[in-house]
């Protein structure tokens, strides 16, 4: 499809619903549609159950209105909110951009006979474990499912019935994460960085014993662990009891994540299950390595040694990082991740891409 200077009439005015704007990848993934759509000429709102997140003034520098409804505990009384702020605006489209205020859209919609986009960020498996039998409902009210992963809808279908889904891939501003070529030489220092919720689903509390078995085998490692979330304080608390003698340091979510890509070796991901990883996408575009769990979904973006490293367990991915830190090597496998995220994951092709998922669900 050819780039478009006006927006498609029938959706030309969009309202976003999301359940936070703090700093999350999905946050950031509805910064960049929101933002893009705006500058093609769509009429853009969001309404978030919270309020004075970070992303909420990215969103009104833009111009976009962030409207809140989450002043009741009641999810009735939410709801009512909200139909009550829709019916004012009057959007062509909803789009729930989490799944848990699926049905806060979901049932919006329906009341005001408006068309509804619902989403899946994770891998389907994940949401609904979380969200037990309210899964269901997230699931069925929306029109459409759109995941950020085809394992992802793949799940969907299998967990549970099949509808209307589509998939729309997480894009990266390859301008703001740039390239930063790293020097690597026999015996320097690797950074090693943990970037990401503190949460149970991310295993945070692995990444102390990654830098301990490198640090056991020789190679002088620095780990930074960068985020928010549940799991930080016994985490942290962790560090202190077992791993005091190793150099790991806790720091709070970094407004400015770019900048720590900078002077990272290695970004570890050692989750259960993902969608398409946010941070993954980003160091690759900044060029920096990636040691992650061979988790479902994570091939669409790493081919081991060749676009970053794969481990099934710790001893894994250190013997992988020892390996591909070889200068040649490490500059090769960067090179091949920055190319990658390039051609399939830019943000200049976000745009497009969606305007083809409204044609779809148009039809």
């Amino acid at each position: 499809m050819e780039n478009r200077n006006t927006p498609i009439k029938k959706y030309n005015k969009i309202a976003f619903v999301a359940g936070t704007l703090g700093r999350g990848g999905a946050e950031r993934q509805l910064y960049y549609i929101a933002g893009s759509l705006v500058k093609h000429g769509y009429d853009i709102s969001v309404y978030c159950l919270t309020k004075n997140e970070f992303y909420q003034s990215k969103l009104e520098e833009t111009g976009i209105p962030v409207i809140y409804f989450g002043e009741e505990q009641s999810k009735l009384k939410r709801v009512s909110k909200l139909i009550k702020l829709l019916r004012s605006d009057r959007p062509q489209l909803i789009y729930s951009f989490h799944f848990y205020t699926n049905t806060y859209a979901g049932i919006a919609g329906k009341m005001l006979t408006i068309p509804v986009i619902g989403s899946i960020r994770s891998d389907a498996i994940s949401e609904k474990r979380l969200n037990g039998k309210m899964a269901w409902f997230h699931y069925s009210l929306p029109d459409f499912i759109v995941a950020n992963s085809e394992h992802g809808a793949f799940n969907c279908k299998r967990i549970f019935y099949k509808k209307k889904i589509f998939v729309l891939g997480n894009v990266i501003d390859t301008d703001l994460f740039e390239f930063v070529s790293k020097d690597i030489h026999p015996g320097s220092r690797l950074n090693l960085i943990l970037v990401g919720r503190f949460e149970k689903e991310k295993q945070p509390w692995l990444f102390p014993e990654l830098i301990k078995e490198l640090s056991d085998a020789g190679v002088d490692v620095k780990g930074q662990m960068i985020g928010e979330g549940s799991f930080k304080e016994e985490t942290t608390q962790l560090l202190s009891r077992q791993y005091s003698n190793y150099n790991i340091s806790v720091y709070d979510a970094h407004p400015e994540i770019h900048e720590v890509y900078k002077n990272a070796h290695w970004l570890c991901s050692l989750s259960r299950y993902e969608g398409t990883p946010n941070v993954v996408m980003e160091a690759m575009a900044s060029g920096v390595g990636i040691a992650s769990f061979d988790y479902t979904g994570i091939h669409k973006l790493i081919e081991n040694d060749s676009t970053g490293v794969l481990g099934n367990n710790i001893k894994g991915l250190s013997s992988g990082i020892i390996k591909n830190s070889e200068p040649a090597s490490y500059k090769k496998m960067t090179l091949n991740a920055r190319n990658k995220i390039v051609n399939d994951y830019s943000l200049k092709f976000l745009v497009n891409r969606f305007e083809e998922l409204l044609m779809k669900i148009g039809a």
